[in-house]
């Protein structure tokens, strides 16, 4: 019997988790915020990062797909 063992999953190099580190080390900030539900509050961490960079912001989205890291890109209009 012979089965293909295929990974569909896109690769992902050191590097690029390497320049991932560096760059949210530089640009990004981590929150933890208290929204008040029912009877208790929900803690939610929330991690962002800021750069008006657009070539840079595209790689870091293409990271986070290649690592199925759900993610939000917000681009504001001057």
């Amino acid at each position: 019997m012979n089965r293909q063992t295929d990974n569909q999953q896109p690769k992902i190099s050191e590097i690029d988790i390497g320049w991932m580190a560096g760059f949210f080390d530089g640009e990004g900030s981590c929150i933890f915020a208290t929204q008040k539900y029912k009877k208790h509050n929900r803690i939610s961490p929330l991690i962002s990062m800021c750069n008006t960079n657009a070539p840079s912001l595209d790689k870091v989205t293409d990271i986070l797909t290649k690592l199925r890291i759900g993610h939000f890109v917000q681009w504001r209009e001057s």
